[in-house]
């Protein structure tokens, strides 16, 4: 064992010469925690995404505040019957059946870059 470490360093040999500064056992978890990489990188998802989902959690709250606290009783439950409503007649659409679109489209692009090259 290596004198001076611990748990996993112990059980880890390292070449004389540069020694890892992070916990081994934190893992690719312990580098984005540490390094925030995810707001670093230039062509982060975060980056291209962050003003829709801010948008679009204002909205969420807004509706759930106005439901919440604004309604009366009355409107409250048409909006609950609405609700009721709109989940009955999405089932007729199964997700599978909008997915097979979603997936032959990228199939198809996938093949379209293959032949290309």
């Amino acid at each position: 064992m290596s004198k001076g470490y611990k748990g996993v360093h112990a059980a880890v040999k390292f070449k004389s010469g540069l020694r890892p500064k992070h916990n081994v056992a934190t893992g690719i978890l312990g580098e984005i925690q540490h390094n925030n990489i995810l707001l670093r990188w230039r062509s982060s998802l975060w980056k291209l995404v962050w003003l829709q989902l801010l948008i679009y959690t204002s909205i969420y709250l807004a509706i759930s505040m106005i439901y919440r606290f604004a309604l009366p009783t009355e409107l409250a439950i048409k909006c609950e019957k609405l609700i009721l409503w709109v989940r009955i007649n999405s089932l007729q659409l199964p997700l599978t059946f909008l997915l097979g679109f979603y997936v032959s489209l990228v199939v198809k692009r996938g093949w379209e870059q293959y032949v290309k090259l």
